[in-house]
């Protein structure tokens, strides 16, 4: 069984810092400069994962664009649950890319709130609108403090 999972976000977001912890990467995760595709056997099959580059919108959707021709099992669009700016960039992502009918070709959208752990602890979390994205699920979770099985669920 191959899956193909897809990370998208602008910078900060914590996308590497998930993306390591599921492939047991176990260093510190720089700047992603370029997509970063990495292969992992997890939940008895394997899993091809694209951790989309970009600090900024612009940056993001024009590694996608370049991509359109990619089908995932799921697309996963993180934010950080502490900055509503990351939330908005989220569904300007998502405008410009559906608006030139580039949109993420993925048979599930889910959103990810991601530092929830500094969420709790600032008393301040976003939510997403899930009918503007387009997605099927909401889920919140800290790619730091969470355990691995956790983590996992946000596989297909």
């Amino acid at each position: 069984m191959r899956k193909y999972v897809i990370f998208v976000g602008v910078g900060g977001v914590g996308k590497t810092t998930l993306v390591y912890r599921l492939v047991s990467v176990r260093q510190a995760p720089p700047p992603t400069k370029r997509p970063g595709f990495y292969h992992a056997y997890l939940k008895g099959g394997s899993y091809y994962i694209l951790d989309v580059p970009g600090q900024y919108v612009d940056e993001v959707v024009e590694t996608i664009s370049k991509m359109v021709f990619m089908y995932f099992d799921r697309a996963l669009l993180v934010y950080d649950l502490t900055r509503r700016d990351t939330l908005q960039a989220l569904y300007e992502i998502a405008d410009r890319l559906c608006r030139f009918h580039k949109c993420i070709s993925a048979k599930e959208l889910w959103v990810v709130g991601n530092k929830r752990d500094l969420a709790v602890s600032l008393g301040v979390e976003h939510t997403p609108d899930l009918s503007t994205l387009g997605a099927q699920r909401y889920v919140k979770i800290s790619a730091i403090h969470d355990p691995f099985d956790k983590l996992l669920e946000l596989l297909p």
